[in-house]
This record gives C-alpha cells, sequence and structure tokens, in this order.
C-alpha cells in the first residue's frame, strides 16, 4: 500500500505537469500499467517520465506487484545517464529512417522511396507551411498550445476515461483485480469500488451512493466527516458548527469491500424505495 501511493503521487504529478516531449527537458514514455502486465498502449495509459522518475517508477512497480518485468527494466534504467539515453534515442530514431524500416506498407513496399510519393508529400507541406520541413516559431508555438490544450481538455479527458470505463465494464472482478493490482480502488477508472453508502434522511427517505467521490460530490461533505459519522447510528451533533448541525437526525451506512459498477447496480436494483433526488 505505501509503494501504491507513492506511485500514483508520481503519476498524478506527472499528468499534471501537462508535459510534452522537448529538448530542455529529457522524457521517456512510460506505461502506467506495464505492458507485460497486461496494460496497452493507449493514451491514457502512457505518461512522460524523466530517466530519474522513470526508473523510480519501475522500482516502485516492482515493489508492488513483484514482477521480473520491472525488477529488469529498473535494474537497466539504474546505471544509465541522461545523455546517454538521449544519444540511444537518437541513433534509433536515425537508423528507423535511414535503414527501411521506417513506412511499411502492408504489402511490404516502402512508400517513402518512391519519388513520386515524396515530391507529393513536400509539395503539400510547402501549400500548408511555406516551407517543406523548416516552420516557423509562430507556427510551432501554435501547434503545441494545441497539442496541450486537447490533451488536457476536460473533454479528452473525460472521453479517454469513459472509453477505459467501458471496457472495463466487460471485465471480470478477478479481471480487473488482475489488471489494476493494488491500485485498483484509487484509480476512478478500474471499475473496483472499496464500499457504498446508504443514507437516510431526517424525513425518512433512503438514498443510495455509488462510492466515497459520489456522496462527497453530491452531498458537499468532506471525507473527515464521513469517517466520523459512518455506521454511528442517527447523527445528534451538539456542535455549533451549522455545517455539522444540518445533518442531526440523518443516518450514513456504508458497506465496505471490493465491488465493481455492476455488483453496486445489482444491489440498487434489489431494492425499489432509493430515492433518486441527486442522480
Amino acid at each position: 500500500m505505501f509503494y501504491s501511493k507513492i506511485y500514483d503521487k508520481l503519476i498524478s504529478k506527472a499528468k499534471n505537469e501537462s508535459r510534452i516531449k522537448c529538448d530542455e527537458i529529457y522524457y521517456e514514455n512510460h506505461h502506467i500499467y506495464p505492458r507485460h502486465l497486461g496494460g496497452d498502449d493507449n493514451e491514457s495509459n502512457l505518461v512522460l517520465l524523466t530517466l530519474k522518475e522513470h526508473c523510480i517508477a519501475h522500482f516502485l512497480l516492482w515493489k508492488i506487484h513483484n514482477s521480473d518485468g520491472d525488477k529488469l527494466a529498473y535494474k537497466m534504467r539504474s546505471g544509465q545517464t541522461e545523455d546517454a539515453q538521449r544519444l540511444r534515442s537518437k541513433l534509433a530514431v536515425h537508423a528507423n529512417r535511414n535503414g527501411g524500416n521506417g513506412f511499411w506498407k502492408v504489402n511490404g513496399d516502402n512508400p517513402m522511396k518512391d519519388p513520386n510519393i515524396i515530391a507529393k508529400a513536400i509539395e503539400t507541406k510547402k501549400i500548408k507551411y511555406g516551407s517543406a520541413g523548416i516552420y516557423s516559431d509562430e507556427h510551432l508555438d501554435k501547434v503545441r498550445k494545441g497539442i496541450k490544450l486537447g490533451m488536457n481538455s476536460a473533454e479528452s479527458r473525460n472521453k479517454a476515461s469513459a472509453i477505459i470505463k467501458e471496457r472495463n465494464s466487460k471485465l471480470s472482478k478477478s479481471e480487473l483485480s488482475k489488471k489494476y493490482g493494488r491500485t485498483a480502488e484509487s484509480n476512478g477508472n478500474s471499475g473496483i469500488i472499496k464500499g457504498y453508502y446508504i443514507v437516510y434522511s431526517i424525513d425518512g427517505k433512503k438514498f443510495f451512493f455509488m462510492s466515497q467521490n459520489d456522496i462527497k460530490l453530491k452531498l458537499n461533505v468532506s471525507q473527515k466527516f464521513l469517517i466520523n459519522n459512518r455506521n454511528t447510528g442517527i447523527i445528534n451533533n451538539k456542535s455549533r458548527n451549522k455545517l455539522m448541525h444540518m445533518w442531526n437526525g440523518w443516518k450514513f451506512d456504508y458497506f465496505s469491500g471490493r465491488f465493481t459498477i455492476n455488483d453496486l447496480l445489482e444491489i440498487k436494483s434489489q431494492n425499489d424505495n432509493f430515492e433518486d433526488m441527486w442522480d
């Protein structure tokens, strides 16, 4: 759990900084959930890390999952320098571009060796940018800003999250646990939820909340409030704090475990007297 929290914090920090690859800072692509454990190459599973962060990330994953793949990645990177990694990447790109391995068609032909295709590509660039490969600083700044906005817009994040949730909804509980490991309950897209709430209002109405985040958002209560008042019976707080006093007469029942969204929907459907005021 300790290593998982550090790993989640490292990944969140990198994502929140909206990083892009540039010459000033050396970044490497890191698979948040490793490929050798079933992770894919979708953008939602990738984040840019410095060489040091990348090394630490694989060390933490090794400790979390006890996997030889992460242990090997950590051992290999711990002895490398940033300059060596830059040079390795540069040589790899050079070999790919000049070795004829970069732009293969399905039939095995390399279209970038066709002079007609190359001439058409250069002409298209000239028409669009005014040159074949040298872009103005203004144009490059516009492209960079567009990439940043696209990656960090609420629409993009929600779209990516919806795709992951849809895929995860088709997995069983054991498959979800295998895919996310110990980080599942702290990952909102994992489909695994720690517990749910059934709340009774002062006038006897009953409400269902599918997670702690759900109830915090819809009732505007803090995590501290929930921890102090759940499963304690009807609240009778004599504090002078109005925010505390307003919940007197209410009851917050919490049911812990490891549930999928489908589990909770089934639990809710079995009870026909939940109110939908906040749905």
